[in-house]
């Protein structure tokens, strides 16, 4: 059984499809490079300026008012925006 050959236009749009495939994935690998990059160097700055100490009171306050709510939601109460509401099925 005698197979035919791709034509040169097919040979063509297949190179083109593997450039474009590959350009893609280079810009892909550069951008998150320069994202990391950058992560790294704001950390860098926000230690430096001491900044860093009010991210990490900030990031613990959220982890406090995390817990406290999902204990208040336990309880079967909610807690958002100064607004104190009661859930249908509380358990009292």
């Amino acid at each position: 059984m005698k197979q035919t050959q791709p034509s040169r236009e097919q040979w063509r749009e297949g190179i083109l499809e593997m450039l474009r495939s590959a350009k893609s994935d280079e810009q892909g690998k550069l951008k998150q490079s320069s994202e990391t990059r950058e992560q790294e160097v704001l950390h860098a700055v926000a230690k430096e300026s001491g900044a860093d100490q009010c991210i990490k009171i900030i990031d613990d306050c959220r982890i406090k008012t995390e817990k406290a709510s999902e204990e208040l939601a336990e309880l079967g109460f909610s807690y958002e925006d100064g607004n104190f509401e009661i859930k249908w099925n509380a358990p009292l």
